[in-house]
């Protein structure tokens, strides 16, 4: 139920901002597709190929309007999902299960790099 929340919360502020080009509106369409559905992998050239772009297109466009690679937004958004589910009674390998992790410790060790503590520890902390 958080899940399709979020996935609603997130398609609806999308679809009402108001893209200005259609290279905003390839981006509003990638990044709805980036954000949605963490448990299953999603290639990048998959989502270029479903928008009817190349992957190089697809890149350039992440690069020039938000600085990373579609990869890097799917990550860091996966990361932001994580540490606020870890905020919640889930446990760590709940968490990482939930996000499409088959192995808890690969999990932890993503979750480090980008937020700079373990999940344990960020778990701690919200409590």
């Amino acid at each position: 139920l958080l899940g399709l929340s979020y996935r609603l919360l997130s398609r609806i502020a999308l679809e009402h901002a108001e893209p200005e080009s259609p290279d905003d509106r390839l981006l509003s369409s990638a990044r709805l597709m980036l954000e949605k559905d963490f448990q299953h992998p999603l290639p990048v050239p998959e989502v270029a190929r479903s928008l009817g772009i190349s992957r190089s297109r697809l890149d350039r466009l992440f690069r020039e309007k938000l600085q990373q690679s579609p990869l890097e937004y799917r990550i860091r958004k996966k990361m932001e999902r994580a540490a606020y589910l870890l905020g919640t009674a889930l446990s760590v390998k709940e968490v990482a299960f939930l996000l499409g992790y088959c192995n808890q410790f690969h999990f932890s060790n993503e979750f480090k790099r980008f937020h700079g503590v373990s999940p344990q520890i960020h778990q701690q902390g919200s409590d």
